[in-house]
């Protein structure tokens, strides 16, 4: 399976909610990589496909996804970037953000072995700020 085709796979099963779907689609020693303010309870660096679902379990508790869209897929063969946006809910205040972000996905032997969001935080932050 070529990266985009992974890529493509990976956002399929996301808006299915199957995880275990995403989890096929990763090298078992994965890094998922967030970065930004620990404001964010989930931000963080992630290794392997056990953390990764974790990564998802908190994602979960601690937003509300109201819209989740990847807008635009860039194939550079073995490394793709996907762009896209979202409008979530932060559960702890119930303040709401919409944010445009890019995933970078680093693919080999058919399996992704590296994750990387770009985010604009800000409005992230703000939302989890009570």
């Amino acid at each position: 399976m070529t990266g985009l085709e992974l890529a493509k796979k990976l956002y399929d099963s996301f808006e299915k909610d199957d995880i275990p779907g995403v989890l096929s689609c990763l090298a078992d020693d994965i890094e998922w990589v967030l970065n930004g303010p620990s404001s964010i309870p989930y931000f963080g660096t992630f290794r392997g496909k056990e953390a990764v679902q974790k990564f998802f379990a908190r994602v979960a508790a601690e937003e509300e996804i109201l819209q989740f869209a990847a807008e635009q897929f860039i194939d550079g063969g073995d490394s793709v970037a996907v762009v896209g946006r979202e409008h979530c809910r932060a559960r702890a205040t119930g303040k709401e953000f919409k944010v445009r972000w890019t995933h970078v996905f680093d693919c080999r032997d058919g399996k992704i072995v590296r994750w990387r969001e770009f985010i604009d935080t800000a409005p992230m932050a703000t939302a989890y700020q009570g």
